[in-house]
């Protein structure tokens, strides 16, 4: 029969970004107030480290004298209850066995979220869930306040950062290893029209030429004849190119007969 120990399981909230993690632990020589553990899963290990223990709480979720099955038992249903909420965000696994899953179920792991990333309908739910999300401005002026008072430092082959109160070591000078020049950033409109506009009519290499039988007119392109019906007011002024183009474009490859009341064909 296992032997049953006083034992816990805790929630570990990080105060700054409000993250949390599940977790088991066994008392040994410590009372309840005197344990300061916080977990020792890779992820919330990092992030200990990142913003500091004084950032961190501890709550007791459940107290008693658990076996180690017992223990297991509560843990996956405490991190299982959590993570429906979308919260045990620093757990990695279903719990039960401490977060350490070995390195060949991490290895099976990796293979499956790999997989499991190629749907393109998960990668759009993972894409929408992030926009809109503001950051966390104290988190930012933390991180910003760890890099003051630090200078970059490179050996021709490596870059770092160290204080400014620390001495150069032997074979690196002050600065970053490439300096570029900086540029603008172009907005994702700006972008789309410099490429429309350098591919568009007859630019592009893969515009066709057309001929409109009743006008008797050739056309270098689709929207050159789309223009020229919206011009003599065939088609409204007021709609997008693309649906007409689209039209004629069927009109040419056989699909309609004819588009706008007129036979087009290629040339």
């Amino acid at each position: 029969m296992e032997l049953k120990k006083e034992s816990y399981i805790y929630l570990t909230t990080n105060k700054i970004n409000n993250k949390t993690y599940v977790g088991q632990r066994k008392l040994k020589n410590k009372t309840l107030n005197e344990d300061t553990y916080l977990g020792s899963g890779k992820i919330i290990l990092r992030a200990v480290e990142k913003y500091g223990k004084e950032n961190f709480t501890k709550e007791i979720l459940i107290f008693g004298n658990f076996s180690k099955k017992q223990l297991d038992e509560l843990e996956i249903f405490y991190i299982s209850y959590y993570k429906f909420f979308n919260k045990a965000e620093y757990n990695i696994s279903r719990g039960g066995n401490g977060g350490n899953l070995g390195d060949n179920v991490n290895k099976i792991l990796s293979i499956k979220n790999k997989e499991r990333m190629k749907d393109i309908n998960i990668r759009n739910k993972i894409s929408n869930s992030l926009k809109g999300r503001k950051l966390n401005k104290e988190r930012n002026k933390k991180v910003s306040e760890t890099h003051r008072g630090m200078r970059w430092i490179h050996n021709k082959k490596y870059e770092t950062q160290i204080s400014k109160e620390s001495k150069l070591p032997n074979g690196f000078e002050y600065g970053r290893l490439h300096k570029k020049p900086k540029r603008k950033l172009l907005t994702h409109e700006e972008r789309s029209q410099i490429i429309s506009s350098a591919l568009s009519g007859e630019k592009n290499p893969r515009a066709l030429k057309i001929h409109c039988l009743e006008l008797n007119i050739d056309f270098l392109y689709i929207k050159q004849a789309v223009h020229y019906l919206m011009d003599n007011n065939i088609i409204n002024k007021n709609i997008s190119t693309s649906g007409p183009t689209s039209c004629i474009s069927d009109c040419c490859k056989g699909n309609s007969e004819t588009a706008f009341g007129y036979h087009w064909k290629f040339i």
